[in-house]
């Protein structure tokens, strides 16, 4: 089972650039609009500190120039720090603030409240941009899940539609199982995070292996021989080194090139684990069966 598995990943890193491809969909169409809304937000705070500020020469070169330094600034090396750091509201005001000071000069303290005021409302308009973005960029990276999904699955556990509706049944009765289960082991025992969390993994491969047998089994196929302890350890572990894998492949990437592409083809690495991980249980009871 854990050969089989980890062949299962490798030959379907061959769709590598499947959920790349709808993850940089959803981030370029969630940058179409934060882009120019967030440059229409950041023109419109200047012209309306022009506007309180009469008789003064307002240099909007020194303003662009002050944001691109700030953003420059931040730590890419730690691509999430960044990020977090991006979408921070204070240091967004703390930028805003230093960019309106480089913007009109000497007499922005005397109007610092008024402007002040004027930041606050421009973040408030930045902030339903950049849940746009994250929306998109969520929605390309659950398309991208299916579609590989829908890819791997047609060469390591293929099915019929009947079979299709059966599964859904079964790993929706079994899911809710074993969700309520954990989560009344969290509430009995307050030590119990490490404990539910092997529990919880050996439990997902025990139901993935009763899930793929209801789905594939025949006349031949005994359920002992695939639904037992020994299988439900195979399957964890093989899952365990996929993971693994995934990551380790993204920690060669982000030193050979940087932790920005990291992160970025990150994506594909842990689609394709995640979904292999979703369908070995099927592909070797698959297996199994075909051979009885």
């Amino acid at each position: 089972m854990i050969k089989q598995s980890i062949k299962n990943y490798f030959i379907n890193l061959k769709h590598f650039f499947t959920p790349l491809g709808t993850f940089f969909l959803g981030v370029v169409l969630g940058l179409s609009v934060l882009m120019p809304g967030s440059i229409n937000l950041i023109s419109n705070l200047g012209q309306n500190v022009g506007d309180l500020i009469n008789n003064t020469t307002l240099n909007f070169d020194a303003l662009m120039d002050t944001i691109i330094s700030n953003i420059s600034d931040l730590n890419w090396a730690d691509f999430g720090s960044a990020m977090r750091t991006l979408f921070n509201p204070e240091f967004l005001a703390k930028v805003l603030d230093s960019a309106l000071h480089a913007l009109v000069g000497g007499d922005y303290g005397i109007y610092a409240d008024e402007i002040a005021i004027m930041i606050d409302n421009t973040i408030k308009g930045f902030i339903p941009l950049a849940v746009v973005l994250i929306i998109t960029s969520i929605l390309g990276l659950i398309l991208g899940f299916f579609l590989t999904k829908y890819l791997v699955r047609k060469e390591v556990a293929k099915r019929t539609f009947g079979k299709f509706i059966l599964a859904t049944l079964v790993d929706s009765i079994l899911s809710a199982a074993v969700i309520a289960f954990i989560i009344w082991l969290s509430t009995i025992w307050k030590y119990s995070g490490i404990f539910v969390l092997l529990v919880a993994i050996i439990l997902f491969s025990f139901t993935s292996l009763l899930e793929a047998y209801i789905v594939h089994k025949n006349d031949k196929l005994k359920f002992k021989t695939v639904v037992n302890l020994k299988n439900s350890g195979f399957l964890s572990t093989s899952n365990a080194l996929i993971f693994v894998l995934s990551i380790l492949f993204i920690g060669l990437v982000s030193y050979l090139i940087n932790p920005f592409v990291g992160v970025f083809v990150g994506v594909s690495f842990v689609e394709i684990a995640f979904v292999v991980i979703n369908l070995n249980a099927e592909a070797y009871v698959k297996s199994l069966a075909e051979r009885k």
